[in-house]
């Protein structure tokens, strides 16, 4: 089975028909043996996906989706850097998925350290620069969420491909939410 929507809206219906399988507990039961046999051939992912890197988020369970289905790029607190971008135009231009998905979830660790003014140590300071304009004083998660809709508009001012693909009607870009209790993801913009 390959699904290919033919547009951006199309895409985001098969992501949310999935989240609601996945909300209820009825998994589509996939073959995954045959899966790899097919895709042996190559990907053709029909959306691209980029979240955090904690481990209760797994895009392809959250959308009831099968092996090939979602090209996922994972960076803790979903901030992007040259990297993340370029994987996103990867998924975005090179595969033609016509969705980008910023998905953040409820309760993010990245996030909550930013807001408590954690002192970092590393590499994680560069993480907490990316958060620390979007952090609302005693919110982590309307931090949260602004940090999304912040990482959102990075890439788009970032990315000229994304940029154009935008304008060409090719890409949607949404920024959605992935609430940990219901299994619900909601969308923000």
């Amino acid at each position: 089975m390959n699904r290919n929507p033919k547009d951006g809206e199309e895409a985001l219906s098969l992501l949310l028909d999935g989240n609601r399988k996945f909300m209820a507990g009825k998994l589509t039961q996939y073959d995954l043996a045959a899966r790899r046999r097919e895709l042996l051939a190559g990907q053709h992912p029909f959306a691209t996906v980029l979240c955090c890197s904690d481990s209760r988020i797994d895009p392809v369970k959250i959308f009831d989706a099968n092996l090939g289905e979602i090209f996922t790029v994972e960076s803790a607190g979903n901030v992007v850097d040259d990297i993340a971008i370029g994987s996103i135009e990867y998924g975005t231009g090179h595969l033609h998925t016509p969705i980008l998905v910023v998905l953040a979830h409820e309760k993010c660790g990245a996030v909550t350290t930013c807001c408590a003014g954690a002192v970092c140590t590393g590499h994680l300071p560069s993480i907490m620069k990316r958060i620390e304009p979007s952090v609302v004083k005693g919110d982590v998660e309307a931090s949260t969420d602004a940090s999304a809709k912040s990482t959102k508009k990075c890439i788009i001012d970032n990315s000229e491909e994304v940029r154009n693909l935008v304008l060409e009607g090719k890409l949607r870009v949404v920024v959605a939410k992935y609430c940990l209790e219901s299994g619900e993801v909601k969308i923000l913009e």
